[in-house]
């Protein structure tokens, strides 16, 4: 066997050997690597979520007191057309703040997935 010959076996070897290191060793460590970065993110993003429905649903009671509260305003100045305007007022802003803040933590929510 001449010695081009003998190269082109070495050669061979090499790239059997390389490529049975790659399927049994190398490809599997790759697997396992991206799995627990996949792991870490859906982790990450579920306690994201988590949060942005906490907020939502706190917000959401909010909104709905402070509805019930300008139900009986509303009511007690039909009475009395100056009492407690300030307060109707106030409370009215608040509701539209939070439905903002509702809107936006829904775009952030959508944004992330």
């Amino acid at each position: 066997m001449n010695e081009e010959q003998q190269n082109y076996l070495t050669e061979e070897k090499f790239h059997r050997g390389l490529a049975q290191f790659t399927e049994e060793t190398l490809l599997p460590a790759i697997e396992r690597i991206i799995d627990d970065k996949l792991d870490k993110f859906e982790f990450k993003m579920d306690e994201k979520f988590d949060s942005i429905k906490q907020q939502i649903y706190a917000i959401s009671i909010e909104i709905e007191e402070i509805k019930v509260k300008l139900d009986r305003l509303d009511k007690r100045t039909a009475e009395d057309n100056n009492a407690n305007h300030d307060d109707i007022e106030k409370l009215r802003k608040r509701v539209e703040e939070l439905e903002k803040k509702v809107q936006v933590l829904q775009s952030e929510k959508i944004k992330t997935v």
